[in-house]
């Protein structure tokens, strides 16, 4: 495995050393409830003498479930963050952003159904 990476990196399939930081995401596929059976298929073809590269693998295996997990995080902070507001003193164009905001949900819950 170590010998297919250090090829690929003197190839300059793996761009940067900063890559290496993808295989330890796909290996705990099993934590943002990403496909295993996919991560692991990734991961063989990652350390086989190819082109795939690390940033490939990742996009094409545990991505979506890192991007999820992140929104996830980030929805419930702002919750969190507007739950503590003192609705009575907000700024009209925060109220009309607020609204905004609310209808794009609706919109986008509709289609979840």
């Amino acid at each position: 495995m170590r010998d297919s990476v250090i090829e690929k990196y003197k190839r300059n399939v793996i761009k940067n050393v900063v890559d290496l930081r993808y295989i330890p995401k796909i290996a705990r596929a099993s934590r943002v409830s990403a496909d295993e059976p996919r991560a692991v298929l990734v991961l063989q073809s990652l350390f086989e003498a190819n082109n795939y590269s690390p940033e490939e693998a990742y996009q094409q295996s545990v991505s979506d479930a890192y991007s999820e997990r992140e929104l996830i995080g980030r929805v419930e902070a702002i919750i969190d963050r507007l739950e503590l507001l003192d609705l009575k003193s907000l700024e009209p164009g925060f109220r009309a952003s607020l609204k905004s905001l609310l209808s794009r949900l609706t919109a986008i819950s509709a289609r979840l159904l």
